[in-house]
């Protein structure tokens, strides 16, 4: 399926659902930010409401991804459903009132009301999605990003994205390219400010770094662009190290 028809139908679907509680649809990742690649890249996007949703209203949506998922990017559907006040007032630890991805695929398909119990549950994801949703996103529906979601501090946003970047080199045997080109774009965030896609952050370093041997970048670069797997070996393995030691992870 395109790429606008899944959002078209995405959108027609939440508004239905979530009724007059549904204050907006918004696009953040690789779709907004410009590396989207239905081969390599996940669909990433949030939904957000002015009250809680009702079970129900949760089954439903889950319903509908589950059966949406194999029609759209290899990677997947990612999405959080949040509240709008939530969205003014980003802390690390946010609260959530519905999440899917394919990590949770399975247990949506066998038990999806496990899914709908989020009473305590929070996801230090969330200030990262929220800044690129704010400053690069794209409203599907609702009024401008930028009038939903608070600015992000920069050390709140540092917090939620190094979560991530800590696992890197555990996460190189799975997918690589990612990986790398995840830790390029932090670094372009770091030095210039620049949020980027992945493909955009590995430009980035490719240009502005001095690597000892950019060749596994360029892999990764290549991999990304075209959708295609890419196998760590020790020269990943090494260019890992190097960007982490430039952010200062140990």
């Amino acid at each position: 399926m395109e790429l606008q028809e899944l959002l078209d139908r995405i959108t027609r679907e939440y508004r239905a659902v979530l009724g007059r509680k549904f204050c907006g649809l918004y696009l953040h990742g690789s779709a907004a930010l410009g590396g989207f690649h239905p081969g390599r890249s996940d669909l990433d996007f949030l939904a957000v409401v002015d009250r809680p949703p009702h079970i129900c209203e949760k089954l439903r949506l889950l319903g509908f991804l589950c059966a949406l998922s194999p029609q759209g990017p290899k990677k997947g559907i990612e999405m959080s459903v949040v509240l709008a006040s939530v969205c003014q007032r980003p802390v690390l630890d946010m609260p959530f009132e519905l999440h899917y991805s394919p990590m949770w695929r399975e247990l949506c398909e066998s038990d999806p009301l496990r899914l709908c119990i989020t009473a305590g549950r929070t996801d230090p994801d969330l200030p990262a999605h929220f800044r690129v949703a704010r400053e690069r996103g794209k409203a599907l529906f609702g009024p401008p990003p930028d009038e939903i979601f608070a600015p992000v501090p920069d050390g709140l946003y540092r917090e939620s994205v190094y979560l991530d970047l800590r696992a890197s080199r555990e996460e190189l045997g799975g997918d690589a390219a990612s990986v790398l080109l995840n830790l390029c774009r932090t670094l372009a965030f770091e030095r210039e400010g620049f949020l980027l896609s992945k493909a955009g952050g590995g430009e980035w370093a490719l240009n502005n770094l001095g690597l000892r041997d950019p060749a596994p970048l360029r892999r990764a670069l290549d991999c990304c662009i075209g959708g295609l797997p890419m196998e760590a070996d020790s020269a990943c393995e090494q260019l890992c190290g190097e960007l982490m030691g430039l952010l200062g992870i140990e």
